[in-house]
C-alpha cells in the first residue's frame, strides 16, 4: 500500500518555500485507511477521516449536516485504464458504527467491489458545501482531499453459491439476470416473507412507531439453532444477530437465493403502515436527510452475510400505503437523499436488485424519474424493477408505458390466486402463467426483454400457507400454478409470499421459517433438477400451442429441447419434427432424479407430427415431461448381436443409479477404433473414459462420477463409426 497525502495546508507551505515541524503531527494523522480481503468481487472499504480542525466534533444532528454537506467520492482505475469508477460515499460515525453502535464520529467511507484483478489506483474526492451530494458542483475541498494510493486484486478463492464466486447479477438484455463474472443465467427461488425482515430486535434504533396494531419485532428464535461460530455478529460484545443470521442460514439450507424485503415500511407523522422498517434517525419528517448510522452498518453485516450465501436481495424501497410519504411520490430532495444513501451502503453488493415498490401506483413519469435518479448513482449497474398493484388492469395501467424505457429491467409481479378483477375463487389455473408470460413476450417485442418474476402470490390474505393447512396441504396450487406456471412462461423464478393468514405465521410475524418447508424442498428441487439436467431455460421461449391439452405447459428450443409441465397428467400430445427424441419425466410432488416412463422414445418420420409421449410410472401429483433429440443414432445391442460376432455389446453400468462409482464394460468381436465418453442430455460431453484402438475381448472401466450433479446423462461407445448409448443416473 502506498499512499501520498497532499493537503491544502502542505500545498500552502509549499508554494512559499516553508516547512515548519509543528504541522508534522497533522500531516502524521492516518487520514485514509484502506481495507478488505483484496480479491475478486470482495468489497473494500476506504475511510477518510476528517480531521477536528476542519469539521469540529461530527454527529449525526451537526451542522453542517454530514450525510448532505459534505461529498466523499473514490474514484478507481484499473491498471489498464479501462475501468474507472467513480465511488460515492457516505457518513459512517466512527468508522465501527455497527460494533460500538455509535451514531457520531468523523469518518465517512467509500465501499468498492472491484471486478477486475490487478493493482488499482485510487484517488479521493472530499468537499464542503450545501448540500453537495446532491449536486454536481465543485464544493471546498477538506483534508485529506487528492490523497492517492493503489491497492493489488487477487481472484476470488469463494467457490459454491457465494455470489463472490460468480459476480454481480446483471440485466442483460435477456429474460434471466446473469452473473457478470460466471456469466451464467440466475433462476430463483426466494422468500418473500417476512418482508420486515429488518424490523429485528437486536438491530440499532429500530422500533415501532405506530403501535396500531403491535408489531413484535422479530427474534427468529426457532434458528438460534441455526447460527453456526464464526457466522457475523454485532454490538458491543459482537453479541446480537444470531437469530436473524441462523434464519439465513437455515433458509439458504432449503435452496432459497433470493429475499424479497422492505427497507422503507413506515410514514411520517404515523400516516401510513408501520413495519418499523426505516434507515433514518427516526420516522419523523425532521429526520429524513439523517439517517441512522449504526443501524445501516449492522443492516451493511447482514447483507455481506447474505452475498457469502447466495441470496440476492430484492429490495424494495417503498410500499402503496406510504408510497406519496417521500416528496409527494415525487423525485424531490428527500427521495434523492434516501435513494443516494441505500446504493452508497450498498450498491456494491454482488445480488442486489432496486424494486421501486411494492403494489406501487406512482405515475409513469415517477417511475422513469427514480429509475434514472438510480441508474444515475449506481456505478455498480443493479438492476431496476417494480411492483404494480394486483389486478391484471394496474399491470397494463403501469407496465405498459415503461416497454423499451432504457432504465427499467423488469416486473416484479403480483397475481393471485384469487382472481381479484372478478372476486372469482380460486381463479383460472393459467392466470399466473399468462400474467408472466404476457409481459415476457411484450418487452421482448419492445426490444428489452424485461426479467418477469412472481414475487407476490396471493390472494393477499393466504399466499403459501404452512405444511399440513387444511386449505392445501401441500400448497399444490402455489407450487403448480405459481412455481411451474412462472418458470413454463419464461419466467425468471420467484419469491414466496406467505398471506396474512394463519396470524402467527404470516407476512409479518413469521418466526419459524420451517413451517413451509416442504414447501421449499419441493420447489427447490424442481429448481435443481432443471440445473442439474442441463436444460437450457434460459434460452427456450414458451410454446403452448404445441401441446393439445390447455395449462400443459411447453418450454422449447423447438426441434432440440421441450420441457412440458403436466399439472393433472391428463393425457395430451406434443407437436415434433422430424427425429428420435428420448422422454424422461420429473416427478414434481416428490422430487427425485428423471426417470422413464411407459415410452423411452419416440420416432417422427415426417416434417412433423402429433405424438403421445406416454406417461409416468406411478406419480401422485403433477409432472414434467423432459422430451430432448438424440444427436446420434442409437443403434440398440439386440440389434449389435443380430449381426453375429460383427457387433459390439454395451452392457448397462452397473450400479446404476450411481453415487460415486460404477463400472462400464463392453465387448469388441474384434479389434477396432474406440471412443467411450458421458454426454448430458444436450449432447455436451461431460467425461472422457477412453480413447484408442483396442483389441477384441471384454474391456470394463471404473469411473468415478462424485463431481457430476445428480441427474440423468449418456454413455455412448463409438466403434470404427457405428454408436451404441445407455442412460446412466446419477444420484
Amino acid at each position: 500500500m502506498q499512499q501520498q497525502r497532499n493537503s491544502n495546508i502542505c500545498r500552502l507551505l509549499a508554494g512559499i518555500g516553508l516547512l515548519f515541524l509543528s504541522f508534522q503531527p497533522l500531516q502524521a494523522q492516518d487520514l485514509v485507511q484502506v481495507s478488505g480481503e483484496f480479491k475478486q468481487w470482495h468489497a473494500v472499504a476506504v475511510q477518510v477521516t476528517c480531521p477536528v480542525a476542519d469539521c469540529g466534533e461530527v454527529k449525526p444532528q451537526s451542522d453542517p449536516n454530514p450525510f448532505t454537506d459534505y461529498r466523499l467520492r473514490v474514484t478507481f482505475t484499473s491498471e489498464d485504464a479501462s475501468n474507472v469508477m467513480d465511488v460515492p460515499g457516505f457518513y459512517a460515525g466512527d468508522g465501527n458504527a455497527a460494533i460500538s453502535e455509535s451514531d457520531s464520529g468523523n469518518v465517512w467511507q467509500v465501499y468498492f467491489t472491484p471486478e477486475q484483478t490487478g493493482t488499482w489506483n485510487y484517488t479521493v474526492s472530499f468537499e464542503t458545501g450545501a448540500d453537495l451530494v446532491l449536486s454536481t458542483a465543485a464544493g471546498t475541498p477538506l483534508e485529506p482531499d487528492g490523497t492517492t494510493g493503489t491497492f493489488s486484486i487477487e481472484a476470488s478463492d469463494k467457490t459454491g453459491n457465494d455470489f463472490r464466486s460468480k459476480g454481480f447479477l446483471r440485466h442483460v438484455n435477456k429474460s434471466h439476470f446473469y452473473f457478470s463474472g460466471s456469466d451464467t443465467p440466475f433462476l430463483k427461488n426466494g422468500a418473500g416473507s417476512p418482508e420486515n425482515l429488518l424490523h429485528y430486535y437486536q438491530i440499532h434504533n429500530t422500533y415501532q412507531q405506530d403501535t396500531i396494531p403491535v408489531i413484535p419485532p422479530h427474534t427468529f428464535a426457532p434458528h438460534l439453532g441455526n447460527f453456526n461460530p464464526g457466522d457475523p455478529l454485532w454490538g458491543p460484545q459482537k453479541s446480537k444477530g444470531t437469530g436473524l443470521i441462523g434464519a439465513l442460514n437455515y433458509l439458504a439450507s432449503l435452496g432459497v437465493n433470493s429475499y424479497y424485503f422492505v427497507v422503507h415500511n413506515t410514514a411520517a407523522n404515523t400516516l401510513g403502515q408501520d413495519t418499523a422498517v426505516w434507515p433514518w434517525l427516526s420516522p419523523a419528517e425532521e429526520d429524513r436527510d439523517r439517517f441512522s448510522v449504526a443501524k445501516l452498518a449492522q443492516w451493511e453485516m447482514i447483507f455481506s452475510h447474505m452475498d457469502s450465501l447466495g441470496i440476492s436481495m430484492n429490495m424494495v424501497t417503498q410500499d402503496r400505503i406510504n408510497q406519496l410519504d417521500l416528496d409527494g411520490g415525487d423525485l424531490g430532495r428527500i427521495r434523492s437523499l434516501f435513494y443516494r444513501e441505500l446504493i452508497a451502503r450498498f450498491g456494491h453488493h454482488l445480488g442486489v436488485v432496486w424494486n421501486l415498490g411494492e403494489e406501487n401506483s406512482a405515475t409513469t413519469e415517477q417511475i422513469m424519474d427514480y429509475a434514472n435518479f438510480i441508474r444515475g448513482v449506481d456505478v455498480y449497474g443493479h438492476p431496476i424493477v417494480s411492483q404494480a398493484n394486483g389486478t391484471l388492469i394496474a399491470h397494463d395501467r403501469y407496465y405498459e408505458p415503461l416497454l423499451g424505457f432504457q432504465n427499467f429491467e423488469g416486473a416484479s409481479m403480483q397475481v393471485g390466486l384469487v382472481d381479484f378483477d372478478s372476486g372469482e375463487t380460486p381463479s383460472p389455473p393459467g392466470k399466473i402463467h399468462n400474467a408472466i408470460l404476457k409481459w415476457v413476450e411484450a418487452s421482448k417485442a419492445a426490444n428489452q426483454p424485461w426479467v418477469v418474476t412472481l414475487d407476490e402470490i396471493g390472494h393477499w390474505s393466504d399466499g403459501i400457507v404452512p405444511d399440513g393447512d387444511p386449505r392445501d396441504p401441500t400448497n399444490r396450487r402455489a407450487r403448480r400454478e405459481g412455481f411451474w406456471g412462472t418458470i413454463m412462461a419464461g419466467g425468471a423464478g420467484s419469491d414466496w409470499y406467505y398471506g396474512s393468514d394463519p396470524f402467527e405465521y404470516n407476512d409479518i410475524w413469521v418466526e419459524d421459517f420451517s413451517v413451509r418447508e416442504a414447501f421449499f424442498q419441493r420447489t427447490q428441487a424442481g429448481t435443481q433438477m432443471i440445473l442439474d439436467s442441463g436444460i437450457p431455460y434460459w434460452e427456450m421461449e414458451n410454446h403452448n400451442e404445441l401441446s393439445t391439452l390447455e395449462n400443459t405447459w411447453v418450454l422449447a428450443n423447438e426441434g432440440e429441447i421441450y420441457m412440458v409441465y403436466s399439472p393433472f397428467q391428463e393425457a395430451f400430445e406434443l407437436k415434433l419434427p422430424d427425429g428420435t427424441y428420448n422422454i424422461l419425466w420429473y416427478d414434481a410432488f416428490n422430487g427425485g432424479p428423471l426417470q422413464e416412463g411407459t415410452l423411452l422414445d419416440v420416432e417422427v418420420d415426417t416434417d412433423s407430427a402429433w405424438v403421445s409421449l406416454g406417461e409416468p410410472l406411478g406419480f401422485e401429483q403433477d409432472a414434467v415431461a423432459l422430451v430432448s433429440l438424440k444427436r446420434v443414432s442409437n443403434v440398440s445391442n439386440e440389434e449389435g448381436a443380430n449381426r453375429g460376432t460383427q457387433g459390439p455389446m454395451l452392457k448397462q453400468n452397473y450400479p446404476n443409479p450411481v453415487r460415486q462409482k460404477t463400472t462400464i464394460a463392453f465387448e469388441l468381436p474384434a479389434a477396432g477404433q474406440v471412443d467411450l465418453n458421458i454426454y448430458d442430455m444436450l449432447g455436451r460431453q461431460i467425461k472422457g473414459i477412453t480413447q484408442g484402438f483396442l483389441a477384441s475381448g471384454t474391456h470394463r472401466y471404473e469411473v468415478d462420477l462424485s463431481t457430476l450433479s445428480t441427474g440423468v446423462y449418456v454413455y455412448r461407445l463409438t466403434v470404427d463409426g457405428a454408436s451404441y448409448q445407455h442412460l446412466l443416473l446419477r444420484r
